[in-house]
C-alpha cells in the first residue's frame, strides 16, 4: 500500500486542498459580464462562447492515481466549491439561435452527485418569447440533469432581464485573412419597481427541485415571489404537490390547411374551411403555480 493511503483521512483530505481549488467559486460557461464573438469569416456555425469550461488549474494527474484517492479527490473539487451555471441563450448578429448549450452536460453523473453548493445565473432578452420558453425548457433540463439525490445544501438563483446590442470592428485572423467580427456584451435593463417581476416565472422549473436548506433568489423578481420559490425549494424531497393555476379555455375557428393537393376518396364529402381550435386563456409569462396558496421563507431571500 501507497505511504500516502497509510495517511488518516483528514490529513489526506488537507493534503488534497493544496492541490485542488477548494472554497471557490468556479464559473462553469459564462461568467457574470456575459460576452459573444463570432467571426464571419466562413459559412459554418461558430461555437458560442458560453460553451467554453474555463480551466480552474486543476492538478488531474492525482486522479489518475487510484480509485480511492479519485473519489477523495473529486470530494475536494466538487464538494467544496460553488459552481456557477450561466443561462444563455446563444444567437447570431442577425437574430438566428444557436444550439442550445446545456453547462451541466460537461459533468458526469458522479461529479454532478457531489456538487453541495451551486448558483443559477439567468441572464436574457426575455421579452423575445421563443428565448424566453427555451430558458424555461434549459432550467428543466437542469432540473432533470441534478435529480432527487442530490446533496445540494446551498443554491443561488438570480434573474437579469437585458439584452445582448452588437458590436462589429474589423479585425486580421493569423492566417492573414480579414474578417469582421461580431461582438455582444450583456447589457442590463432597470425595469420600474411595477414592472420589476413581469418574467419572473420562467423559473418556475426550478421548483421541482426540493431538500435544500440554503435558498437565496436575486434580481428582477419580486420579492413575495422570491419567498415563495425559496420555500417550495426547501421543501422535503418527499414533497412532489404544488398547487396549479386553472386556466379557461378560448374556443375559436382556425383556417384548415391547404389541401388541394391531396386527393380525396369518391364520393366523400368536401370538409368545411375552418376548423373549432381551443386553447388555454394563459399568456406565456403567466404563472402555472398557484404562488399565492404557497408559504414564504423571508428568511433565505435577498
Amino acid at each position: 500500500m501507497s505511504p500516502f493511503l497509510e495517511l488518516p483521512a483528514e490529513l489526506r483530505l488537507h493534503i488534497l486542498r493544496y492541490l485542488l481549488p477548494h472554497n471557490q467559486t468556479i464559473s462553469v460557461g459564462t461568467s457574470r459580464s456575459l460576452s459573444r464573438d463570432y467571426h464571419y469569416a466562413s459559412r459554418f456555425q461558430p461555437t458560442p462562447r458560453n460553451a467554453h469550461v474555463p480551466s480552474v488549474r486543476v492538478e488531474t494527474a492525482i486522479l489518475c492515481v487510484n480509485k480511492q484517492i479519485h473519489d477523495e479527490a473529486m470530494g475536494v473539487l466538487y464538494s467544496q466549491n460553488i459552481f456557477v451555471f450561466a443561462v444563455t441563450i446563444p444567437t447570431g448578429p442577425y437574430g438566428q439561435a444557436f444550439t442550445l448549450v446545456n453547462s451541466l452536460d460537461h459533468f458526469s453523473s458522479s461529479a454532478v452527485e457531489r456538487l453541495t453548493k451551486i448558483e443559477i445565473a439567468v441572464e436574457e432578452d426575455l421579452a423575445d418569447r421563443c428565448i424566453y420558453k427555451k430558458v424555461q425548457q434549459k432550467l428543466k433540463d437542469i432540473v432533470l440533469r441534478i435529480g432527487d439525490d442530490h446533496r445540494i445544501r446551498s443554491i443561488k438563483i438570480g434573474l437579469l432581464r437585458g439584452t445582448f446590442p452588437f458590436h462589429r470592428y474589423w479585425a486580421h485572423r493569423d492566417d492573414g485573412a480579414s474578417v469582421w467580427v461580431y461582438h455582444q456584451h450583456f447589457r442590463t435593463i432597470r425595469p420600474a419597481s411595477d414592472d420589476i417581476g413581469r418574467y419572473q416565472y420562467c423559473l418556475e422549473p426550478l421548483a421541482e427541485l426540493s431538500g435544500i436548506d440554503h435558498v437565496e433568489v436575486t434580481g428582477h423578481v419580486e420579492t413575495r415571489f422570491a419567498e415563495r420559490l425559496a420555500a417550495v425549494i426547501q421543501r422535503p424531497k418527499e414533497d412532489k404537490t404544488l398547487p396549479m393555476v386553472e386556466y379557461g379555455t378560448i374556443r375559436y375557428l382556425r383556417k384548415r390547411p391547404h389541401t388541394s393537393g391531396i386527393k380525396r376518396k369518391h364520393n366523400s364529402p368536401r370538409k368545411p374551411g375552418k376548423v373549432e381550435v381551443a386553447r388555454k386563456k394563459r399568456l406565456y409569462t403567466e404563472p402555472t403555480i398557484d404562488w399565492d396558496a404557497l408559504p414564504a421563507s423571508p428568511s433565505h431571500v435577498d
